[in-house]
């Protein structure tokens, strides 16, 4: 029988915000959690935009226990996929696991296949959402330059951030904002797998696994705008394998955010909006302007453009993620 990575259906709690998502491969089980805080909007909670959100979050959740041992085969019978949904899946999974199939010599580009049932409504409905930004934050420079652009165009934002330490919860000390934190656990025996012999390790596509379950909490906080800090640099290759230009940084990419902005859009009716904010700087460059140095003509300039971009938003209602701005 063929080797086969599934996706079950999660599920979500809306009284204790505990959303569970298992994966089964090869005959193992696994399970993992996120911890969501409390505040969540009930109603928000049982749209078909949530339900959504939470099915595309497993998919690409799943890239941590797939790669274990890397089937050609993907199955979420249980998943609704539309064709955008499919080809973003079998996209986190081809390119968004590019370095690790470069450093453990797997030939998978063009030969995963994902099978789910179809979903034929494109667009879900989905409530309103208030004109606000959440704002993952990495302890990095390169969220911090961000949120002195956000500052300086003054944008108010809150801080997200997926099992805060250190440097995280330093900024958003002195950020001084309530922030929205989740609490991610993941599977125990997973990781005891991936150091035994037969099981493959390697890089996951975290931004995109953090941009998806920052995406939940948008929706059920109440923002309708999420502000990446990808520099320009992340859209750059770093190796060519298996006829393919493979990034490390993939899901950091302009590609990819204009492909997850595409997803989420539809999955919350275009209430739903993500780009980027660190687009003109380079790393050095992130080095350069940060923390906190309005004077910097680059920061200046993009800020002025979020600025404007802010305004747009407001006079048009809710940010539309087809229209996707990126400082690059």
């Amino acid at each position: 029988m063929t080797e086969q990575f599934r996706i079950e259906r999660p599920i979500f709690d809306p009284a204790t915000g505990m959303a569970r998502f298992s994966y089964g491969l090869d005959g193992l089980n696994f399970t993992e959690t996120l911890g969501l805080p409390d505040g969540a909007d009930a109603t928000a909670a049982q749209s078909p935009a949530f339900r959504k959100l939470l099915d595309l979050t497993a998919v690409v959740l799943g890239v941590s226990y797939f790669k274990l041992r890397a089937p050609f085969e993907i199955a979420a019978p249980a998943i609704p996929l539309t064709e955008a949904e499919r080809a973003f899946a079998i996209d986190v999974y081809e390119n968004g696991l590019g370095e690790f199939y470069a450093r453990n010599n797997l030939m998978r580009f063009g030969k995963l296949t994902i099978s789910a049932p179809d979903d034929a409504e494109a667009t879900k409905p989905a409530p309103a959402l208030p004109n606000r930004t959440l704002l993952p934050i990495g302890g990095g420079k390169d969220s911090l330059v961000s949120v002195d652009l956000l500052v300086h165009a003054g944008v108010e934002f809150t801080p997200f951030a997926v099992n805060p330490k250190g440097p995280i919860l330093t900024s958003v000390e002195k950020i001084g904002t309530q922030p929205v934190y989740v609490t991610r656990t993941l599977d125990a025996e997973m990781i005891r797998l991936g150091k035994e012999p037969g099981y493959y390790n390697g890089h996951v596509p975290s931004t995109a696994i953090n941009s998806m379950i920052a995406a939940l909490c948008a929706l059920l906080y109440g923002y309708n705008q999420i502000v990446l800090s990808n520099e320009r640099s992340a859209s750059e290759g770093n190796v060519t394998f298996d006829g393919r230009e493979t990034n490390h940084q993939y899901s950091k990419s302009l590609g990819f955010e204009l492909l997850i902005a595409s997803i989420l859009s539809d999955a919350t009716g275009e209430r739903s909006n993500i780009s980027r904010c660190c687009g003109p700087i380079r790393k050095r460059g992130s080095l350069r302007s940060s923390p906190m140095r309005p004077s910097s003509t680059t920061c200046f300039r993009a800020a002025t453009a979020i600025s404007g971009l802010m305004a747009m938003t407001a006079r048009c209602g809710a940010g539309n993620a087809r229209n996707v701005t990126s400082f690059s």
